[in-house]
């Protein structure tokens, strides 16, 4: 993950190939840092190019955008690009 997030800062979201039905969009946006990198980046492209994949409820309240006990279907149903 660190690597693409640092491709991604040096050539922009739009100029990387991401395959969005073969990435973990859930264990990425579930992640802060890999290799004391920031994600942000990569977070942020993925919302952008794959805004129809769903995010786990579990990892929504790890990330703070749901508390436990709300009443959130699982899989989520918002996608990604909805995430904050």
């Amino acid at each position: 993950m660190w690597a693409t997030a640092h491709l991604i800062e040096s050539v922009g979201c739009d100029n990387v190939h991401i395959d969005c039905g073969a990435t973990d969009v859930a264990y990425v946006m579930g992640k802060y840092k890999d290799a004391g990198t920031d994600l942000t980046p990569a977070k942020e492209c993925l919302k952008k190019k794959c805004p129809t994949l769903e995010v786990p409820a579990a990892v929504l309240v790890e990330q703070g955008w749901a508390e436990q006990g709300d009443a959130v279907a699982e899989p989520f149903p918002r996608s990604a690009a909805a995430l904050p």
